[in-house]
C-alpha cells in the first residue's frame, strides 16, 4: 500500500511531544512491512535550513486553490531518511518565515487548511497518490474532510484515518487576526 502520514511534528525534525515520536517511528515500521510510506509536515524554517537533514527544494511556485476566492503559492521540500521519503510543505512562506525559533504550534487553522490543500497538490504533481492518508491531531483534521467532500478522480477510493493523540488539545483557543470564523 501507499500510505501518506501527515503530522505537524515528526522526529527527528521537529519534536514537542509524543506525536513526533509516533510520526517518526510508525512510518518506518510500516515501510519495514513493505508499504510505500511518505511523511509530510510543514516546512519550518529551522528544519529546512538545518544542513544535517539534507533537505532540498523540489518544487517552487505550486499554485494551490484553497477555496473559490483564494489562491496560494506553495513550495515542496524533500529529504530521505531511513528509507522514508519526507516532504516538507510551505505555503505563502508561512511556516518557513514564522518559525525560526523552533516554534511548531504558533499557526492558525487557515495556515493548516492551506497546508492541507498544498499537500494534495504536491501528491498530484509528484504523481504519487496514496491508498491511505493517516492524519494526526487537529492540525491535520482537514485531510479526511477535504478528501471526502471535494476530491475526485485520482482520489476516488483513497481511505483516510484520523488519530487524536492528546484530547486536551482540540484546536485554537482563540482566532488570530486574519483567521475567519466558521
Amino acid at each position: 500500500m501507499k500510505i501518506l502520514f501527515v503530522a505537524v511534528e515528526v522526529a527527528p525534525y521537529a519534536k514537542v511531544g509524543g506525536l513526533a515520536d509516533v510520526a517518526g517511528s510508525l512510518p518506518r515500521a510500516l515501510a519495514d512491512l513493505g508499504h510505500d510510506v511518505r511523511v509530510v509536515m510543514p516546512a519550518y524554517g529551522y528544519v529546512i535550513e538545518n544542513e544535517q537533514y539534507e533537505i532540498t527544494k523540489i518544487r517552487s511556485e505550486m499554485l494551490v486553490q484553497v477555496n473559490p476566492y483564494r489562491l496560494a503559492r506553495a513550495e515542496l521540500y524533500q529529504a530521505d531518511k531511513n528509507g522514508i521519503r519526507h516532504w516538507f510543505i510551505d505555503s505563502n512562506e508561512t511556516f518557513a518565515k514564522a518559525s525560526k525559533s523552533e516554534e511548531v504550534y504558533a499557526f492558525g487553522r487557515d495556515d493548516y487548511l492551506t497546508f492541507t490543500h498544498a499537500t494534495f497538490e504536491a501528491c498530484e504533481e509528484e504523481n504519487w497518490v496514496p491508498d491511505v492518508i493517516s492524519s494526526h491531531d487537529w492540525h491535520t483534521g482537514f485531510f479526511p474532510v477535504i478528501l471526502r467532500e471535494t476530491k475526485s478522480g485520482v482520489w476516488n477510493g483513497v481511505a483516510s484515518t484520523y488519530t487524536i493523540h492528546n484530547l486536551a488539545y482540540q484546536g485554537e483557543p482563540q482566532l488570530r487576526q486574519g483567521d475567519h470564523d466558521p
